[in-house]
């Protein structure tokens, strides 16, 4: 039980100490496979791939972390996973197949295996340069 509230108190504390940082629609502590207990803050869901990148890469780069797109079958996961007092936050929104498109075609990247790994800074200059283009 004291590991549960401790981490619905990092939770509490990451979004004080980043009130800038994009919105953040549910915090929650749970149990992922290969990650154990963690804080988890999800994402408003946004309607096109930019902001959706630019939320989740904006968090990636407060917690000094990369961005993963992971295939979840029916959809893709974005996230950033970092680490903050020792515990592990995830930040995460979907992505929709056809966006999944979208970004490999911005990027030149392959989803081989099931999973896309980024920087988040060369993540937000590929998506830039892509839509000036």
């Amino acid at each position: 039980m004291n590991e549960m509230v401790g981490l619905l108190e990092l939770a509490a504390r990451v979004l004080r100490e980043h009130p800038d940082a994009p919105a953040v629609v549910n915090a929650e502590v749970c149990h992922r496979s290969g990650h154990g207990l963690l804080v988890s803050l999800q994402l408003g869901y946004a309607a096109r791939l930019r902001e959706i990148t630019d939320a989740v890469a904006s968090w990636a780069l407060a917690l000094d972390a990369a961005v993963q797109v992971v295939d979840r079958k029916s959809y893709a996961e974005i996230a950033a996973y970092g680490v903050v007092g020792g515990q592990t936050v995830w930040v995460w929104d979907h992505l929709e197949p056809a966006q999944v498109i979208e970004l490999l075609d911005r990027t030149g990247e392959s989803f081989e295996g099931g999973r896309m790994v980024f920087d988040p800074v060369a993540l937000l200059s590929a998506l830039a340069v892509r839509a000036v283009a």
